[in-house]
Formats: structure tokens, sequence, C-alpha cells
């Protein structure tokens, strides 16, 4: 089947995206400062309690941050909108089986949408594509994985082809909070927080949301 691609569906694809990844990141670092101030009033009870942890002031919303993952989401939906038709002219037809086959190499080529949403996002900030590469891509891809594999059985199978990519989009939102934290996991702790540890104060401490247990550190 030859390729045919919708620009009329593109659009709106795009601009949609570019607005999902704006308000989930949005929401992922309301998330975080809300981790961070608990951790703040645990600490200063558990760690020091003759020195509270100020935080609340220092934690401010990144627009270069939500833009930048907003623009990640922009390209990523693009990326979305134009893979579903060259893998439909690739794989025509609808139905379980052939939603089989299409979620096999959909999945497969995922390695190149995780990998752009974390490069893109990764350069933007102004760090090591290697480093995040090789410290958060697995678990990026791991994640996506098993949200995006449920959904594209549903959408392969039942959705028409020209609403495939926006579908896609509006249904991994939530998912996008995810990758949004993993995308920026390596967070610079406020100077506060590094009072409370016998680190070098000119060596950042990192902030590795979940894995890392701050409670009961001196």
């Amino acid at each position: 089947m030859p390729l045919h691609i919708s620009w009329m569906n593109l659009v709106p694809t795009c601009l949609i995206s570019t607005s999902s990844f704006f308000a989930a990141d949005f929401i992922t670092q309301q998330l975080e400062f809300l981790y961070l101030r608990h951790l703040s009033e645990v600490q200063s009870r558990v760690v020091d309690k003759t020195k509270p942890i100020e935080r609340a002031e220092e934690l401010t919303w990144s627009v270069p941050r939500t833009f930048s993952f907003a623009f990640s989401g922009m390209i990523c939906g693009f990326y979305q909108d134009v893979w579903c038709q060259v893998l439909d002219s690739w794989l025509p037809g609808a139905g379980l089986k052939v939603a089989v086959v299409k979620t096999l190499v959909d999945s497969a080529m995922n390695v190149f949408y995780i990998g752009i949403m974390l490069v893109i996002n990764t350069f933007l900030a102004g760090a090591s594509v290697t480093d995040a590469l090789q410290t958060r891509f697995c678990n990026m891809f791991a994640a996506y994985l098993v949200v995006d594999i449920p959904v594209d059985m549903v959408v392969f199978a039942w959705v028409p082809l020209k609403w495939q990519g926006l579908v896609q989009t509006l249904i991994e939102m939530f998912v996008t909070v995810l990758m949004s934290h993993c995308a920026y996991r390596d967070v610079e702790l406020p100077l506060s927080v590094r009072d409370h540890t016998n680190q070098d104060p000119g060596s950042p401490q990192k902030l590795k949301w979940i894995e890392d247990d701050w409670v009961g550190r001196e």
C-alpha cells in the first residue's frame, strides 16, 4: 500500500502532543516538589532538629524544562503520527492478528521514540547525552512498554488509521508524567539540603526519586 501522509491529521496531533507534554512536565514538577517538601519535613525531625531545612521557597517551576519537554513532545507527536502511517503501509489492515504483528514491530521501534525524547531533553538541559542513554534509557524504555503494548493492541486493532497517532498520544498522556521524571531524574538539591550532609558542598548532591532514601542520613 502506498504511503500517503495526512497533514490535516498530523498538525493537530503535533499540537496536542506538545500540549500534553507541557502539562505532563508541569504536573511532574509539582509532584517532585511535594516529595521534596516531605523529605524536608522528615529530615528536619530525624537528621537535625535544630536546623530545619528551608526548602519551600527554593522550589520554583522550571519553565525552560517544561518548554524543552514540550518541544520533544512536538517531535514525538510528529514521529508517532508518521510512524503509524508508515507501519500501516507495511502491514495494511486491521484485526487482532495484524494488531499483534504491528505491536511487536512498534515495540521494537520505540527504541527510537524513547531515544528521541531522552536525547532532546538531555541536550537542551546541557547534560551529557551519553550518560543519559547509559543510565536512564533502559528504565524509560521498559516503563513505556508496560503501557504502550496494551495501548497498541487496542489502537491497531480497532482505531482508524488517521486517528491512531492522536489516540496513542491522548491515552499515553499519564505515562508521559513518568517519562518527564525519568528524563530529568537527576535534580540538583538546594544548598540547604546539602548542609545536612557530610558531603563536599562543592559537589552537588543528586536526588534520585524513589531509589535514594534520605531519611536517616547525616
